[in-house]
């Protein structure tokens, strides 16, 4: 009996830390996906430049910074699976 709630105390601490630990890397991960838009919404302000030979440049810059967010949150993602 003892050894069986000894069992069952391990595992429920086990169980605790891990949910602890998956909430810290969710915290972790929430946190990157914001910096990564704080980084990007400046790049796009910063590099905002009028230039009378591409009529859609702002548009271009926008699709390829927000190709590369995709492509940087589905990595960072991914990293943590495995």
């Amino acid at each position: 009996l003892e050894k069986h709630l000894f069992s069952s105390s391990l595992q429920h601490q086990r169980l605790s830390q891990e949910k602890k630990m998956e909430k810290y890397v969710s915290l972790a991960i929430k946190s990157k996906e914001e910096d990564i838009q704080i980084i990007i919404h400046y790049w796009i302000r910063i590099l905002n430049i009028k230039l009378g030979w591409i009529k859609d440049f702002d548009k271009i810059i926008i699709n390829y910074v927000s190709s590369l967010f995709f492509f940087f949150k589905i990595t960072i993602k991914y990293s943590n699976i495995i």
